[in-house]
C-alpha cells in the first residue's frame, strides 16, 4: 500500500510539473507573440526574485564560512529550485518566441541578424564542439540555455531594450533597498567578517541578498548605471535609489566594482559630452580656466616624480606589502595559481579544450584549487574550449564591441558604461559561460539587449526616411 501511495504520489507531482512547464511555455509564447516587445524584457526581474528568495529562505548566516555551499547551491530550499526551474522555462519560452517574432513577424526591423549569426557560431566553439571533442565528452540540456537565450536577446525590438533597463533599474533597487533593510534586521545574513578592508571601522563586507560581496558589487554599479541612464521621475525615489546603491557598493568592498564604476562613468561622461569639452577648452571665455587646469597636471605630474625619486613610496610600499592586502595583491590573491592551472589545461588540451565540465568537483581535486573559473574570462575560454572556442569567442566580441561603438550614446549611454564593465570583468572575472545561464550573465544579457535594440532603432528609422 505504501508503495503504490508513494508512486501515486510521484506520478501526481511528475503530472502536475509537466502541466506547469506547459502552461508557463505557451503562455510565454502566447502573450510574446501578442506584443511588439515580448516577455524577454523583464528577463531580470525572475532571476532576481530567485537571488534574493535563497538566503532569505535558507536562512543563511554568514557569520560562517558557507558561502561556498551557497554559491553551490546546497543551501537552497525546494522552493526556490522549483523557482529556478520554471524562471529556466519562462526564459526558454519568451527567448523561443522572440525568435519566431524576429523570423515571421519582425523582419528588419527586429534584431541582428549578423551578430546573431556570430553568436550561435561562438556557442559552437564554446560549448557543442568541446562537448564532442573535449577532454570530457559530456553534453546536458542546461549547455542549451545561453544558446537560445542569447539569440532571442539579440532578436529585440528599440523599445524593448529600453523597457529591459527600466525594469532592470526597478528590480535592483528594490533587492539593494531590501538587503538594506535585512542589515538592521538580521545583520548575520547579510555581512562576512572580512579583516583586510579599506574601511578599518567596518570590519565586515556587505553580500546583501547576492551570492557574495562580489556579486553585490557589480549588482549595485548596474543599478547605478541604469538610474543615470534612465532616473526615476520621482525625486525622492531616484534619490532613495542611489543611496541604496551607494550603500551597497561601498559596503560590499568590491574593489573591481570601484575600479569598474569608475571607467563606466568616466566613459559616459565622455560620451554624453562629446564634442562639449573640446568647444570648452577652445573658448575664449574659458582660456584661463583651461590654463590653470594644464598647471595643476604638470604640477601634480611632477610632485609625483618627486615622491618617486625620493624613496618615500618605496618604504611605504614595502610596509604595504607585509600586511594580508599586500600579500594578496602581490600574488593577486592567489589568482596566479588559478591562472598556471587554466593555461595548463589548455597546453594539455590546445585544440578543444577540457570541455564544460571544467571546474567541477573532479577538475577541482584534480589541480587542488577550490575554484568555479579560471577568475579571467580568456584563460577561461582557452582551458574549456581550446583554439576553437578561442577563435569564435573573438570573432563575437569583436563583432559585438563594434555594433557597441557604432551605437555608444545609444539610451543614454547605458551601452558605452555596460560595455565598459562587461570588458573590464574580462580581465579577473567570467562574464561569458555558455555553458550555463547564471547570475554572471545578467550584466551581458542587458549588453545584448541594448545593442540589438540600438540596431533595430537605426534600420527602423533608415526604413521610414526612405519610404518617405
Amino acid at each position: 500500500m505504501e508503495v503504490v501511495v508513494f508512486y501515486g504520489i510521484y506520478l501526481f507531482a511528475a503530472l502536475l510539473l509537466a502541466g506547469t512547464a506547459i502552461v508557463v511555455t505557451g503562455g510565454a509564447l502566447h502573450l510574446g507573440y501578442r506584443t511588439n516587445d515580448g516577455l524577454l524584457v523583464y528577463i531580470l526581474l525572475p532571476l532576481i526574485v530567485v537571488i534574493a528568495l535563497d538566503p532569505i529562505l535558507s536562512g543563511r548566516n554568514l557569520s560562517f564560512d558557507v558561502s561556498a555551499l551557497v554559491a553551490a547551491g546546497e543551501s537552497r530550499s525546494a522552493v526556490v529550485k522549483w523557482l529556478q526551474r520554471l524562471t529556466s522555462l519562462y526564459l526558454l519560452a519568451a527567448a523561443v518566441e522572440r525568435v519566431a517574432y524576429k523570423l515571421f513577424k519582425g523582419g528588419r526591423t527586429a534584431g541582428h541578424g549578423p551578430l546573431m549569426i556570430a553568436f550561435a557560431v561562438c556557442w559552437i566553439g564554446n560549448v557543442a564542439l568541446p562537448c564532442a571533442f573535449g577532454d570530457r565528452p559530456v553534453f546536458t540540456h542546461e549547455y542549451m540555455y545561453w544558446f537560445v537565450i542569447g539569440l532571442g536577446l539579440l532578436a529585440t525590438s528599440a523599445t524593448g531594450a529600453e523597457t529591459a533597463i527600466r525594469v532592470a533599474r526597478n528590480a535592483l533597487a528594490v533587492f539593494s533597498a531590501l538587503g538594506l533593510i535585512i542589515l538592521v534586521v538580521k545583520s548575520s545574513m547579510v555581512l562576512q567578517p572580512y579583516v583586510g578592508g579599506l574601511f578599518k571601522f567596518f570590519p565586515w563586507r556587505y553580500s546583501g541578498l547576492a551570492v557574495g560581496p562580489n556579486q553585490m558589487g557589480p549588482f549595485a554599479l548596474l543599478l547605478m548605471i541604469c538610474l543615470a541612464c534612465f532616473p526615476f521621475e520621482r525625486r525622492w525615489l531616484n534619490r532613495a535609489a542611489w543611496f541604496a546603491a551607494w550603500m551597497s557598493i561601498l559596503l560590499s568592498q568590491s574593489k573591481t566594482a570601484w575600479l569598474a564604476g569608475l571607467a563606466s562613468f568616466t566613459v559616459i561622461g565622455l560620451v554624453r559630452g562629446k564634442g562639449l569639452w573640446a568647444t570648452w577648452l577652445r573658448s575664449p571665455r574659458h582660456r584661463f580656466a583651461a590654463q590653470c587646469l594644464f598647471v595643476v597636471a604638470a604640477l601634480l605630474l611632477v610632485l609625483g616624480m618627486l615622491v618617486v625619486g625620493s624613496g618615500a613610496l618605496e618604504a611605504k610600499l614595502q610596509k604595504f606589502l607585509a600586511t594580508r592586502a599586500g600579500t594578496d595583491m602581490a600574488n593577486l590573491t592567489g589568482r596566479n595559481e588559478i591562472w598556471a592551472a587554466a593555461w595548463q589545461t589548455f597546453v594539455d588540451h590546445p585544440w578543444f579544450g577540457y570541455g564544460p565540465t571544467i571546474w567541477d568537483p573532479y577538475f577541482q581535486f584534480k589541480i587542488g584549487l577550490n575554484v568555479f573559473h579560471a577568475h579571467s574570462q580568456i584563460l577561461n575560454v582557452m582551458a574549456a574550449s581550446g583554439l576553437v572556442g578561442l577563435v569564435s569567442f573573438l570573432v563575437f566580441v569583436v563583432m559585438l564591441y563594434r555594433q557597441a561603438w557604432k551605437h555608444i550614446t545609444a539610451y543614454n549611454g547605458f551601452v558605452a558604461g555596460v560595455g565598459v564593465v562587461v570588458l573590464l570583468r574580462f580581465i579577473s572575472e567570467v562574464p561569458f559561460t555558455f555553458h550555463s545561464f547564471g547570475t554572471e550573465a545578467l550584466m551581458p544579457s542587458l549588453l545584448f539587449l541594448a545593442i540589438a535594440g540600438a540596431s533595430s532603432a537605426q534600420r527602423h528609422m533608415a526604413a521610414s526616411a526612405s519610404q518617405a
